[in-house]
């Protein structure tokens, strides 16, 4: 438990409370961990672990001279000899966000801008037989090996992706399909992956392959602390969450699950469970005579075209009968007054 209790720790801290570690660390870390991490890559960059090694000494010098000895000897001492001596969880937890996010900030952003290229949506054929599904695939092995990960393909249907061994597994959920999209409706191209203005643009950015290539950057940064592991981290990558569903159900015919199971989607950030969503369909008759015969009338409505997804665009017709512009206008205003009170 202790190894997935400090990924859980890792995780959380990207976005979480300064309890997870001390006052001074934290605030150290967010006021000068830029300027630290550029003092550890002045011999280069190649040798991560070595830069990892750089960073921590550097932050724990820091704190000495400040006065947190008792801290500061702690992450020295795990520094010097990781399988030796107790892992400071959530100061080393703290460490490893900052050196995952400050080194690998400019990969992770252009690896998910390359990732959101593939236009990974259901068609009429399979996800798993999708050329472009295939490609994403033969991509994420490629990352994987260059990272230092472990990969293996569960025949189209879930990525396995992970660092570790054992019997014993911690698992990551994300999925790599993404919904289709109304081109026309927006700004920049959704395939196009480029950043403008510190703004990724692209389906999928958020939901879900900006958390894929995070993850495994994260996993990199693992590696790189030097943190022994007692058991697997393990990333699974669904491929059609968002169509057939079909992935995790036959994943688990011939896999077992993992002891636990995060999911990471979108920028929730983490959730221990997903509560599902329900469709309701309305049907209506068409009435051209309103109550009372006065009102207004809908004589067309649109919103999006595919189930579970937010439409670029919702648009409603309405016809006035026996109302004049101005009684049209009250009565809408009056409808949005009440659905805003009531959010």
């Amino acid at each position: 438990m202790r190894t997935a209790s400090f990924i859980l720790l890792f995780v959380f801290s990207f976005t979480v409370t300064r309890a997870l570690g001390s006052d001074a660390l934290v605030s150290l870390l967010e006021s000068r961990g830029t300027e630290l991490l550029k003092k550890a890559t002045v011999k280069g960059r190649s040798n991560s672990q070595a830069v990892y090694a750089r960073f921590a000494r550097l932050v724990a010098a820091e704190l000495k001279e400040a006065g947190h000895e008792e801290t500061a000897d702690r992450i020295g001492r795990f520094i010097e000899n990781p399988g030796r001596y107790e892992i400071p969880r959530a100061e080393i937890a703290w460490i490893t966000h900052t050196f995952a996010r400050e080194f690998y900030q400019d990969e992770i952003i252009n690896r998910t801008g390359e990732l959101i290229r593939f236009k990974t949506y259901a068609t009429d054929l399979p996800n798993r037989f999708n050329p472009e599904f295939i490609e994403q695939k033969n991509y994420l092995r490629a990352l994987a090996e260059e990272l230092g990960l472990h990969y293996n393909d569960v025949d189209g249907f879930i990525q396995e992706i992970w660092i570790g061994e054992g019997e014993e597994s911690f698992g990551i959920i994300c999925h790599s399909d993404v919904q289709p999209v109304e081109e026309t409706e927006w700004e920049r191209d959704p395939w196009s992956g480029e950043v403008v203005n510190g703004a990724l643009w692209g389906r999928g950015a958020v939901d879900d392959k900006g958390p894929i290539v995070a993850v495994m950057y994260g996993m990199r940064a693992l590696l790189d602390s030097g943190i022994p592991l007692k058991k697997k981290i393990l990333l699974l990558v669904g491929t059609d969450e968002e169509s057939a569903n079909e992935d995790v159900s036959t994943y688990l015919k011939t896999h077992r699950a993992p002891d636990q199971t995060i999911v990471v989607d979108s920028n929730y950030p983490v959730v221990c469970a997903e509560k599902g969503w329900s469709g309701f369909w309305l049907q209506l008759a068409r009435d051209s005579t309103p109550p009372e015969g006065k009102g207004l009338l809908i004589s067309d409505l649109r919103s999006g075209f595919s189930p579970s997804i937010v439409p670029e665009k919702a648009t409603a017709k309405l016809v006035p009968i026996g109302l004049s512009t101005a009684e049209s206008r009250a009565i809408l205003e009056s409808t949005r007054d009440t659905f805003v009170k009531k959010r």
